[in-house]
């Protein structure tokens, strides 16, 4: 009886996380339809010669098209990023979670920081014609926050490696896991900074430009900066610093989800995820017979998702495994 009690409060919790995580599906659904909706609207702006020219289909210029990508990454990663709080609820739900970025896989995007570098050297030149012909003060605080920025997100780089740390494997059979026993808090915390610093500060220089426009009647170049400008940055500020705010009230049983929110973590959760892939197949296709005793240690077989695995004996013997549905430790 007590049995049947536990597991019809299984069933229950069981419903009510697909719930939660079909509702997280929708709105990650819809803040990527809305940063796309931005995203073309911010095209149209800044590339109106090229979209004509494209609708007469010849040859797309290719810094054009690198420089769209970059953007599309940097206006939805955040949004998505921010859902992940809610949409992360186990670890078969993590998988999901490196997929989409700027409609493509994302280990295409994050095994590099180059292209994040190189959108805050355009968005920084962005800014600085605002301010050409004007004061050296803004040029070299421009250059200052661009360098800083720069210079903190290899920082977060050395950070993250030296700061992480991992749980043993749960199967000697494996050479790696993601389980997270200690999250690397300082280098996530270095990289929101650094990052939501930067737009703040290239949003109330482009700000503070629009203003001047304003008090000198030029309407034509205010209607522009509003547009192709100054939302862009208030929409990077806002997602940038929710993630922040995000990242520091995670608690820290949720340390795989706090490792996967930065950016040089994701790209080595790709590659881990990659590599056990490839382990599990080696295993698979081996001709000796899978045990417990060589795919998985007493104390940790209910890590490995042991019930999800068809065993395979070799002909004429008897399977030695039996598990117990009504396990208590499941």
């Amino acid at each position: 009886m007590a049995d049947s009690s536990a597991s019809q409060v299984q069933q229950e919790a069981a419903l009510q996380q697909f719930i939660q995580i079909a509702s997280d599906a929708q709105i990650v659904n819809y803040t990527t339809v809305v940063g796309l909706v931005l995203l073309i609207h911010d095209i149209i702006l800044t590339f109106p010669r090229e979209v004509r020219d494209l609708l007469l289909f010849p040859d797309f210029p290719i810094p054009t098209h690198t420089w769209m990508e970059g953007r599309a990454q940097r206006t939805t990663e955040p949004f998505l990023q921010f859902c992940k709080a809610w949409f992360y609820s186990e670890e078969w739900v993590s998988d999901v979670l490196f997929i989409p970025v700027s409609g493509k896989p994302t280990i295409s995007v994050l095994v590099s920081p180059t292209p994040t570098i190189s959108i805050l050297v355009f968005l920084a030149l962005r800014t600085y014609a605002l301010y050409r012909g004007q004061d050296a003060f803004y040029k070299w605080l421009i250059f200052g926050v661009l360098l800083s920025s720069n210079l903190t997100l290899f920082v977060s780089l050395s950070l993250a490696t030296a700061e992480v740390r991992f749980s043993p494997l749960p199967a000697p059979g494996l050479t790696c896991s993601f389980t997270i026993s200690g999250p690397p808090n300082t280098a996530g915390l270095v990289q929101f900074i650094a990052s939501t610093y930067f737009d703040f500060v290239i949003f109330v220089l482009s700000t503070l430009r629009c203003w001047q426009y304003y008090k000198q009647g030029n309407r034509r170049l205010i209607t522009i900066l509003l547009k192709s400008c100054v939302l862009y940055f208030v929409f990077l500020f806002t997602t940038g610093l929710a993630s922040l705010i995000m990242y520091k009230t995670l608690p820290d049983a949720r340390a795989e989800l706090k490792g996967v929110l930065i950016n040089p973590m994701r790209t080595a959760a790709v590659i881990i995820t990659s590599r056990m892939v490839l382990n599990i197949r080696s295993i698979v296709w081996s001709e000796d017979p899978i045990t417990t005793e060589s795919l998985a240690s007493p104390f940790d077989k209910t890590t490995v998702g042991s019930t999800s695995l068809h065993w395979r004996v070799e002909s004429g013997e008897e399977d030695s495994i039996e598990f117990d549905e009504h396990e208590e430790d499941y």
